[in-house]
This record gives structure tokens, sequence and C-alpha cells, in this order.
């Protein structure tokens, strides 16, 4: 109902010239938020990715003072 009466209040009252433009920057804006969904679309792969990659890595512990002091002893 609310389309219906939308779409005649700006048939009846708004210029073609303003009805164009109107029309021109609503493309414009679609295509705009297309593109920006595609970009979060693309970066929350991205991210996926590290988090699967940071999940499965092997975690790498490295112990300073046993290695002083195995050096220490030796030399």
């Amino acid at each position: 109902m609310m389309k219906k009466f939308r779409k005649w209040l700006i048939d009846r009252f708004l210029p073609r010239w303003a009805y164009e433009s109107l029309l021109e920057e609503l493309t414009a804006a679609n295509k705009k938020q297309e593109e920006l969904r595609q970009t979060v679309e693309r970066q929350q792969c991205y991210i996926s990715g590290l988090e699967y990659a940071l999940r499965h890595m092997t975690p790498t512990v490295v112990v300073e003072s046993h290695e002083k002091e195995t050096k220490e002893k030796a030399g």
C-alpha cells in the first residue's frame, strides 16, 4: 500500500527532471552499495582464512633461559 502511495505521490507532484535525477542517484547509490558489499564479502573471506590459519598453527615455544644455560655449560 505504501509503495503504491509513494509511487503515486512521486508521479503526481515531482517534476520530470527531478524524478529522472532521483532515479540516476538511486542507480548510482545501488551500484556503490553493491561494490561495498563485495568488498566486505572479500574482507570476510580474508579474515576467515587468517582465523583458520591461526587456529591450526602449531604453537612455537622458545625457552631462552634454557638455551643460555646450555651455552654457558658448553662454553
